[in-house]
């Protein structure tokens, strides 16, 4: 049971239904997500101005990989599902997305990011000077490297978010604790 309800488009007022009305031109349905940022304005539109930030240096699918791991990490089934859409709209494989919940990835330089994602999640972000070194010695800049630190960050506002409100899940259900289970069944 969600702990807030989400906004329906229609009904929003003001800045909220600006913002949701320009979400749904944009996208076929509004996420139950962004429809309980609504309820706040300024973080919805924050939220969406940082989001939309990305779009112009770290590739879609290197995001939603991020996104899949920190997901995984944290048990976070709602940023998870909403990762595995996005990832599949991008043409990843389910081995990529398997592989990018256990922080892993055939690509050398996306296994470093997974890698450095996976260590931030699960250490609360605490990482060493090894791990931020690890991403320069796979070719990342202290740009790139930066902005890797702060979609991270966004993932775990996400998570966070997400668990606190108990947001409902409207996409296909990626459960995390399915990854562990079929990995013990040996399938």
């Amino acid at each position: 049971m969600e702990t807030l309800q989400p906004i329906e488009v229609s009904e929003a007022v003001g800045e909220a239904k600006a913002l949701l009305d320009g979400l749904q031109q944009r996208l076929p349905k509004v996420p139950n997500m962004l429809r309980l940022l609504g309820h706040s304005p300024t973080v919805l539109g924050s939220y969406l101005d940082f989001t939309d930030a990305f779009n112009k240096q770290l590739p879609e699918r290197l995001r939603d990989l991020i996104s899949i791991t920190v997901a995984q990490i944290t048990g976070a089934d709602y940023l998870l599902s909403f990762a595995h859409v996005l990832a599949k709209r991008e043409g990843l494989s389910d081995e990529q997305m398997n592989a990018a919940r256990r922080g892993e990835s055939s690509d050398v330089k996306t296994a470093a990011v997974l890698g450095f994602a996976a260590k931030a999640a699960r250490e609360h972000g605490r990482v060493s000077e090894g791990d931020l070194a690890a991403l320069r010695e796979a070719g990342y800049s202290e740009a790139e490297t930066v902005e890797i630190v702060a979609y991270i960050s966004l993932s775990m506002f996400r998570v966070y978010f997400n668990l606190m409100a108990r947001t409902a899940i409207d996409f296909p259900i990626v459960k995390s604790a399915d990854l562990a289970s079929s990995q013990n069944s040996g399938a």
